[in-house]
């Protein structure tokens, strides 16, 4: 074979090298240029239906969620993270005063604030999910303290202990100013100031004051009761920073999480695990 010939044949091989490694380039070049405008085309449609494409940040969002130190391991924590995790959330709680929960909460330091009483102020701030809980709120005195009682007059130069930013009812709220009230952080710091002498009542939740007085301060039991009938009977709800911009979502969400968990019998079990539950 002649030279000119071997020459030209290695030539054509060449050539014929760089155009497939142009053509491999260019059907690369053209893959990723149509799902880049896939992925432009996706989040536009997404956006205008008003839903979002899930992400790794998404899913592994943590929210946090604020209540007192009291409800540390009660059947309210049990609840709002079974509901929570049905509905596909992590949550991570903090057990902090009351006032710092609430503010927090609102300042969206928090996300969700548990176990909160309606007012119609705070649900200017924050958005309320469907209840809960279920409470009721009492005068609390010493067994061997002969105190009547038969309207908020009779306790008026009373000293009582109170939770600072606790909410009991209108009439109470109205006249707290004029009640000798000291105030504290939670509901155990009160009740052990009951016994110990240093205030004539304090206002608490009968399920908070049983289980101190069954799991931590059992040889007091006999030492403090209830007086009268219950300053409020409410319920307990949910609420969502009004901060975060997905509230509404987080708000939805929520509340399908608690309808399953009331189906399926998770909440059931959950009460009967705290010595709650009822036929």
């Amino acid at each position: 074979m002649a030279l000119s010939q071997i020459s030209l044949r290695r030539t054509n091989t060449q050539n014929s090298m760089v155009f497939q490694g142009n053509a491999r380039r260019l059907i690369v070049l053209r893959i990723n240029t149509f799902l880049a405008l896939l992925s432009v085309c996706c989040t536009a449609l997404f956006g205008l239906s008003g839903l979002s494409i899930p992400t790794a940040q998404a899913q592994t969002a943590v929210l946090r969620i604020a209540t007192d130190q009291e409800k540390e391991g009660g059947y309210l924590v049990d609840i709002t993270q079974a509901a929570f995790q049905r509905a596909g959330y992590q949550v991570e709680f903090s057990f902090v005063p009351w006032a710092r929960a609430l503010d927090g909460a609102i300042k969206g330091n928090y996300d969700v604030l548990m176990a909160a009483y309606f007012t119609s102020e705070r649900a200017k701030l924050l958005a309320y999910t469907d209840q809960i809980g279920a409470v009721e709120v009492y005068f609390w005195k010493r067994t061997d303290a002969a105190i009547p009682y038969n309207s908020l007059d009779d306790v008026k130069n009373l000293t009582i202990g109170l939770v600072r930013n606790s909410v009991i009812n209108d009439e109470f709220n109205a006249r707290l100013p004029t009640f000798n009230v000291e105030y504290a952080n939670n509901g155990e710091i009160n009740l052990l100031k009951l016994i110990a002498g240093k205030i004539d009542l304090f206002v608490e939740k009968r399920e908070l004051v049983e289980v101190l007085l069954n799991k931590k301060y059992p040889a007091d039991q006999g030492k403090i009761q209830p007086l009268g009938a219950p300053l409020m009977s409410g319920k307990f709800y949910n609420c969502v920073s009004r901060v975060r911009p997905d509230w509404e979502k987080i708000q939805m969400d929520f509340n399908d999480g608690l309808r399953a968990i009331r189906a399926d019998g998770t909440e059931k079990a959950i009460l009967t695990k705290h010595g709650l539950a009822t036929s």
